[in-house]
């Protein structure tokens, strides 16, 4: 497992990088599909990062991602 991902994500290539989370191109074996996966790089962000979470899980939009999932 690396960077504490979960094994059903396999990671591919770094997309992205700032100051509180890098974001992989990952591939879901769960599901069999590619994904962007955001980890976070500091603990403090964690908080953060769930109301992100909430508030995208919520918002439908053709130019917005979609969150899947949290942990």
């Amino acid at each position: 497992r690396e960077l504490g991902v979960e094994s059903r994500f396999w990671i591919q290539r770094e997309l992205g990088r700032g100051a509180k989370s890098l974001v992989v191109d990952v591939w879901d074996a769960l599901h069999d599909v590619r994904r962007a996966l955001k980890i976070a790089t500091v603990k403090s962000a964690r908080r953060a990062f769930e109301a992100e979470y909430r508030l995208l899980t919520e918002l439908r939009h053709p130019h917005s991602a979609r969150a899947y999932c949290f942990h």
